[in-house]
């Protein structure tokens, strides 16, 4: 029989400890440490929150610079929000993959059996697993083009109590979209058509919109405290403020309360960090299982190997993704390092954060900054840090 601390329905959580506990070298989680303050002084980026794990054991959770671009402005701690921008996709993957574990949807079916408003021609081919890989053949360019060309033309009905009326609006100026390829042909990032559509899914099954389905299923089990759509305002202080010469600017967080699959939420590096640590988990963390042991492995392994795909200004032979999230493989992605294993897994947001987790090395690995977006003194351009200290990282782990 097994004794408490056996229990199969415990499971790792975050710990701060050293690294020589959790099998790294001192020296070299040391140097990651000044590499981060050298960036700031530089002028790579004025905010910048990092946490490394290893096995549970916190190695690194520290912030450096200031919440806004004020000489006067706070200085920065570990308690800063930032905008996930892009990283609210892996959010709404792992929501609706709690449906399929709940036997609620099928990612082989029909995106029409969920969504019967979801009209054109090849759309009745489009399945669930092609929205989550973007492989559905919607391009996000001409998705928002269609949508400004459809505004004043089409009867939008009123939303219901638990709609965003931003996001149904959209909805139904896109159901019509057609697609720019034959589902699964090729992997097209997108937010605007694939992720939008998760979020209603979400929606019409569970009975809850997206912030109200993650927070019961996903932050609130994971003890995700600081983790929101629409930040309370006694925790907006907290919200870091970017310069108003970088790109990626962020609307404030007293407007931006949509619960949006795409682009939605805020969240701090110790958050996102239990959720990492979920996935490495297999689906728990600590006496809470948010997905299956299957979930987790579908989710983060290649589902479209072999297929073609573009993102920002790469055009890759083999996009592999997995639902969510950016799988490595047999690619080099630019910004999350090079050397971490093929069994790694990531996602980036707009903005400059990213976060990581490699299963064969065990580590978890968040990257919160502010992205200048253009080149800084010493050649460093804003996103290749992510890269830099995703290195750093994994060549500290020395017992393997």
């Amino acid at each position: 029989m097994k004794g408490p601390a056996q229990r199969s329905d415990i499971c790792p959580t975050l710990e701060p400890g050293a690294p020589e506990d959790a099998g790294m070298a001192p020296a070299q989680i040391a140097l990651a440490r000044l590499r981060a303050d050298e960036w700031i002084r530089i002028g790579v980026t004025p905010a910048l929150v990092v946490l490394a794990a290893r096995r549970g054991t916190i190695v690194v959770h520290e912030a450096f610079g200031r919440y806004g671009p004020d000489t006067d402005s706070p200085k920065l701690d570990v308690r800063a929000m930032f905008p996930l921008a892009s990283i609210s996709k892996v959010i709404a993957a792992t929501s609706i993959l709690t449906l399929v574990d709940d036997g609620l949807i099928g990612l082989n079916r029909p995106v029409q059996e969920y969504l019967p408003e979801f009209v054109g021609d090849r759309k009745e081919q489009v399945m669930l697993h092609h929205l989550l890989t973007h492989t559905s053949g919607l391009v996000d360019d001409d998705v928002v083009a269609y949508t400004e060309r459809n505004k004043g033309k089409v009867a939008i009905p009123a939303a219901e109590a638990n709609e965003h009326p931003y996001l149904h609006e959209l909805l139904w100026l896109r159901w019509d979209a057609p697609l720019t390829y034959a589902p699964g042909e090729r992997m097209s990032y997108s937010g605007a058509g694939g992720y939008l559509l998760l979020t209603e899914i979400v929606r019409r099954v569970s009975g809850k919109n997206l912030a109200q389905f993650a927070h019961d299923r996903i932050f609130a089990p994971l003890g995700m405290n600081d983790t929101y759509y629409d930040v309370p305002a006694e925790k907006r202080a907290r919200v870091i403020r970017r310069p108003p010469d970088v790109p990626d600017q962020f609307p404030d967080p007293s407007v931006a309360n949509y619960p949006s699959g795409s682009v939605g939420g805020y969240s701090t590096a110790m958050d996102m960090a239990a959720f990492c640590q979920m996935f490495l988990n297999r689906g728990c963390y600590g006496g809470a299982r948010v997905l299956s042991p299957a979930a987790v492995a579908e989710m983060t392994r290649d589902q479209i190997r072999g297929v073609p795909g573009t993102f920002k200004e790469d055009t890759e032979r083999n996009a592999s993704r997995g639902y969510g999230w950016d799988v490595k493989g047999d690619k080099k992605p630019r910004y999350h390092g090079s050397l971490d294993s093929p069994a790694a897994f990531t996602h980036q947001g707009a903005g400059g954060v990213s976060i990581f987790v490699d299963p064969i090395y065990e580590l978890v690995i968040v990257f919160f900054s502010v992205s200048r977006g253009v080149m800084s003194p010493g050649y460093y351009h804003p996103e290749w840090t992510m890269d830099l200290f995703t290195n750093m990282v994994i060549a500290s782990v020395i017992d393997i």
